[in-house]
């Protein structure tokens, strides 16, 4: 999926295109929101839920490396070597 068709999707469809065909890679979270980071196709997906009402308040595709990076400093991957 292209970035502008992916755009161009209301809310309700971001999360179910999500639910159906990406793929989980992590989490993080911040003072309001607890932000889980998915994989779809080529692209990465953050998709926002609000703590205090525990809902999904946007979902949007994330291209910057500071943020995606944010996910990979919390990745353990020494039991592999192990």
């Amino acid at each position: 999926m292209k970035t502008e068709q992916f755009n161009k999707l209301n809310l309700l469809q971001r999360i179910k295109l999500v639910k159906e065909k990406a793929t989980y890679i992590g989490a993080r979270e911040n003072m309001s929101h607890f932000i889980y980071l998915f994989a779809l196709d080529t692209h990465y997906v953050e998709v926002f839920i609000l703590k205090n009402l525990n809902q999904i308040q946007w979902v949007e595709l994330q291209h910057n490396k500071n943020i995606i990076s944010e996910y990979v400093s919390k990745v353990n991957i020494k039991s592999l070597f192990e």
